[in-house]
């Protein structure tokens, strides 16, 4: 991949924030078969590299965004549109679907709603989403220009020759596929959920007395403590201008989940 290619969205910044709200993962369900007799036959298919496929084959946001806010004027989504990013929408799924196809993050679960609802998605999942019968009105959202987006080709395809030269039980083939299937997820890290170390009782309440960091569990261990912390977010942080943990780009993940 060419090197300052893919821009950064610093997990700080309130782009990063909305985006991730539509960071749902791939869709799954469940099917329960039924045999009417012994001549019968169930047929079970698997995508072969189905996460690979995806990135060679489409355009990511990789440049700067811009931000989009239609206003009182809601722009009802067309399939011709040129709009491509992320966007708030308000989206009116038919009652008849059995398989909704749009997912959003409701009470702290992943749902694929009928009927109306509003959400940050992706707009290529959204363009698709018309040929199942949706109603999309466009809000708001972040714009990239998709002509320089096809990133990936050389990755999956040096990845994907070296997993055909390899017998899947060499080490080598699932190092492969392990790297295939893991970019995009790198992508859309997040924040360190926090620290842990063992510290002394001592050197506990210099931790607490001087506001040195953001305390989140305390285990007493005879003599010490095990104590889990998060770091206080500097001015930086804040600003997204901090070089920690920033070498990321949740739109690639989550146009890839997608």
């Amino acid at each position: 991949m060419k090197e300052k290619e893919i821009g950064i969205i610093p997990t700080t910044s309130k782009i990063y924030k909305a985006i991730r709200e539509g960071y749902t993962g791939g869709s799954t369900d469940m099917f329960i078969p039924q045999l009417l007799d012994s001549r019968n036959k169930i047929y079970a298919y698997d995508v072969n590299a189905l996460y690979p496929s995806v990135m060679i084959n489409n355009a990511y946001p990789i440049g700067s965004a811009t931000y989009v806010e239609i206003g009182e004027h809601v722009q009802q989504l067309r399939k011709e549109s040129e709009l491509f990013g992320f966007f708030y929408a308000e989206i009116v799924a038919p009652d008849s679907l059995m398989y909704p196809i749009l997912q959003i993050h409701y009470n702290n679960r992943t749902v694929s709603p009928v009927g109306k609802f509003n959400g940050w998605l992706f707009s290529e999942e959204l363009k698709n989403a018309l040929d199942f019968g949706y109603k999309i009105k466009i809000i708001k959202g972040f714009s990239f220009d998709p002509k320089e987006g096809y990133i990936f080709k050389n990755w999956v395809e040096d990845l994907y020759k070296m997993r055909l030269e390899y017998p899947k039980t060499d080490p080598m083939n699932l190092i492969a596929k392990l790297l295939l299937n893991s970019l995009y997820g790198r992508f859309g890290m997040g924040e360190l959920s926090g620290y842990s170390e063992v510290i002394t009782n001592k050197e506990f309440k210099k931790f607490t007395s001087e506001d040195l960091v953001d305390v989140l569990n305390v285990i007493e261990l005879g003599d010490n403590i095990l104590i889990n912390y998060k770091d206080f977010p500097s001015l930086e942080d804040e600003l997204g201008q901090s070089d920690f943990l920033t070498n990321v780009n949740i739109a690639i993940a989550v146009a890839v989940t997608s």
